[in-house]
Order: C-alpha cells, then sequence, then structure tokens
C-alpha cells in the first residue's frame, strides 16, 4: 500500500541451502528505480526504531 509501488510479487525461488529465498517483483509507478537497487544486512536506526537516511546516503558515497 505504498504509492510509490504499483504492484508486487513475491515468489519463492530455490535455493540449494534454505530451500527457498523470497524473491520480490515491484512495479513503481515512477523512476523504475533507476539508481539501482542496494542489499545490507540491516538498515541504520536511532534507539527508537526509526530508519536514518545519512548512513544509507554516505554508504552510497563509498560504492
Amino acid at each position: 500500500m505504498h504509492p510509490g509501488v504499483r504492484e508486487a510479487s513475491v515468489v519463492g525461488q530455490p535455493d540449494q541451502v534454505y530451500g527457498e529465498l523470497p524473491t520480490a517483483f515491484i512495479v513503481p509507478p515512477y523512476m523504475q528505480l533507476k539508481g539501482g537497487v542496494k542489499f545490507i544486512e540491516e538498515l541504520p536506526k536511532n534507539p527508537r526504531g526509526k530508519i536514518l537516511r545519512q548512513p544509507l546516503k554516505d554508504m552510497l558515497k563509498e560504492l
């Protein structure tokens, strides 16, 4: 129910270790994620659980 996502679906991708791994297919109505997709172990958060965006932007500079 995000306004930036028109449709989404998740299916299991076969995996020898885990049996299946979830894989998402997403259709955004604009920008088409031209910046790409980055996979990280966990999102940086403050003590209250809010996602910290500046560390994510800093990670982009390191790539």
